[in-house]
């Protein structure tokens, strides 16, 4: 556990002496974080809670920067994903969505697309696709596919028309955004 820590406490500082460079690698990092943050040791989920606010600092994407403390919270808080796509929905994005960016909404999105909440489900397809479209380089949105797809596949097979309807549109950009990169 005190590896744990250290790593969670030394991501930190990096996030405020090496940002940059950081930023790139978030999309490996948030996950392991999040991990963190589910842990059997308090000190542990402590350092990774620490973590989120100074690692989302590396977040370029100015509408992901002002949604910041809302992220933070969903990512901490589960009960608060619905809340959190519903703004990521109202909010409009005029600029690209990277990789960084996606490392931290990515998560939000896969748990409303896994949640037993219709109206969640739905609406995390929609904020999938809408970010999906967003994307300007395959790349990024590239290492994102393997968790993305087969939850948006799942989606297609829901109850509900809707669902369904709204799963197809993301997973459609979702496959048109990645391009070539969808075969590898």
């Amino acid at each position: 556990w005190r590896t744990k820590e250290v790593c969670l406490q030394l991501l930190g500082h990096l996030a405020s002496h090496a940002r940059a460079a950081l930023g790139a690698l978030m999309p490996l990092a948030v996950p392991k974080v999040i991990e963190c943050l589910n842990d059997s040791n308090a000190k542990v989920q402590a350092a990774a809670s620490k973590v989120i606010p100074e690692i989302i600092s590396t977040v370029n994407n100015p509408e992901t920067q002002s949604l910041k403390k809302m992220i933070t919270k969903a990512l901490r808080e589960p009960a608060t994903t619905l809340d959190t796509v519903d703004e990521l929905l109202a909010t409009t994005f005029v600029n690209a969505m990277d990789a960084t960016s996606l490392a931290f909404i990515m998560p939000i999105i896969l748990r409303g697309l896994r949640s037993e909440t219709y109206e969640l489900v739905k609406k995390a397809a929609t904020c999938a696709g809408n970010l999906c479209a967003l994307v300007v380089n395959s790349s990024e949105l590239a290492a994102f596919m393997p968790q993305l797809k087969p939850e948006l596949d799942k989606a297609l097979e829901h109850s509900s028309p809707a669902v369904r309807s709204e799963a197809s549109k993301a997973l459609e950009k979702l496959l048109e955004g990645v391009g070539e990169l969808a075969d590898h």
